[in-house]
């Protein structure tokens, strides 16, 4: 059985879309994109009024190296949610926020 639907995007809703690519480029080290790539898969950032805390999207990210990682989050504004590293089946991941309070998680081993 083939495919049933494709990735287009992931849509991040925020209060100011451009720091937040801004923030999201420096850290997956891409260009922003201006228009949709036809057939590509691509990061987008919706600016939304009056959102509530918490995440508008989860976005899950394999790191080469864990902590240079970390730090360059950190230093750009990102944080450790409260619950920091976990594990499960074997599998390993670390609880972080961008800027504006949006979980993601780092996966490593």
């Amino acid at each position: 059985m083939g495919s049933r639907a494709r990735l287009g995007a992931v849509i991040v809703q925020c209060h100011d879309p451009e720091a937040l690519a801004a923030f999201w480029c420096g850290l997956l080290d891409c260009s922003p994109v201006v228009t949709d790539v036809a057939g590509s898969p691509y990061l987008g950032f919706e600016r939304v009024a009056g959102l509530q805390p918490g995440s508008r999207v989860h976005v899950d990210l394999e790191p080469d190296d864990i902590e240079a990682t970390t730090t360059w989050i950190e230093a750009n504004g990102g944080i450790r949610t409260p619950a920091g590293d976990d594990s499960q089946h074997g599998e390993r991941w670390r609880a972080m926020r961008d800027p504006e309070g949006n979980e993601f998680c780092l996966w490593f081993d």
